[in-house]
């Protein structure tokens, strides 16, 4: 019989805070407790093919035929980068409850974005469609979009190589490390766990990196579990960025809804954004209460 216990194993921090593994683990579920809100999982499914009234990336979109096809600053087609059927997203009280929402970008190396000013949709286009015409079929508009049928992809005009049905599956978000917010949210817990004071946690640095001055925060952020990187296809939740949050910028810091997350597909190619990135799309909750998507925060990075 062994009749010593192992010691707990102490995570290396800076003297001025020593916790255990059991500590790491209180602090991240506290956190998560604190940011839970209900979220949607968008997985491609290959072997589905979708129509033109579904939840998808790519291909032929449904369409009003009364409306003008949407068309960049200087004329050129947009294509579909992903349309949403709001019946695959029920049980919320944040997205409309019924119709179509979608995502149209132009191909180009930049895939729409103006990086000067991530809210001009000169280069893409948001576009809810409230009611929905079932006659409608793909004949009727099928010349009027690109489709990566229609580009060279291995050049990088578009970010996919064709049409994928996404399915929807309701859960459980909380915030991640790519967050702008996760510090300050990280130094409340401390303080609120009382493993540190208001005072002492304003002494730790805000910035990853092992070459800060006090390394606290990010010697904590290494020991916590891999669903910290909030990473995947997401309609509202957290984002995940390669490079860092956009809303740590003033102008861009009220845009507090996810309206969409895609991210590269490793594995399988399917979409990709430059080198291995991730695209997201922002709304102010009172333009999205509203069914205003005429002002949309649209970026992605990538390694």
């Amino acid at each position: 019989m062994n009749l010593f216990k192992p010691k707990k194993q102490t995570i290396p921090t800076p003297k001025s805070l020593t916790l255990t593994e059991n500590d790491i683990v209180r602090i991240w579920e506290h956190m998560k407790s604190k940011t839970s809100q209900p979220a949607f999982k968008l997985t491609v499914n290959p072997e589905r093919t979708p129509t033109v009234f579904d939840t998808k990336i790519g291909g032929i979109p449904y369409w009003d035929n009364t409306l003008e096809i949407p068309k960049s600053g200087n004329g050129e087609k947009l294509s579909l980068l992903a349309q949403l059927n709001m019946n695959d997203f029920q049980d919320n009280d944040i997205l409309p409850q019924k119709g179509i929402l979608q995502f149209f970008i132009t191909a180009n190396d930049s895939y729409g974005v103006d990086f000067d000013d991530l809210t001009n949709q000169s280069f893409f286009k948001v576009i809810y469609h409230e009611n929905i015409d079932t006659s409608f079929t793909a004949e009727t508009v099928r010349d009027k979009f690109i489709t990566a049928n229609d580009v060279n992809t291995e050049c990088y005009d578009l970010p996919f190589r064709g049409e994928y049905a996404l399915d929807v599956e309701k859960i459980t978000a909380f915030m991640g490390e790519s967050d702008y917010r996760f510090m300050s949210l990280m130094k409340n817990t401390l303080v609120e766990l009382g493993f540190a004071s208001r005072e002492e946690t304003e002494t730790f640095s805000d910035e990853v990196g092992d070459d800060k001055p006090n390394r606290t925060l990010w010697e904590i952020l290494k020991q916590m579990p891999e669903e910290r990187i909030f990473s995947g296809n997401r309609v509202l939740g957290y984002p995940y960025f390669t490079q860092w949050d956009i809303r740590s910028y003033e102008q861009y810091r009220d845009y507090d809804i996810l309206l969409l997350q895609l991210d590269s597909d490793i594995d399988n190619q399917k979409i990709m954004w430059g080198d291995a990135g991730t695209a997201n799309f922002f709304i102010l909750s009172e333009d999205l209460k509203n069914k205003n998507f005429g002002n949309v925060v649209y970026t992605w990075d990538c390694c």
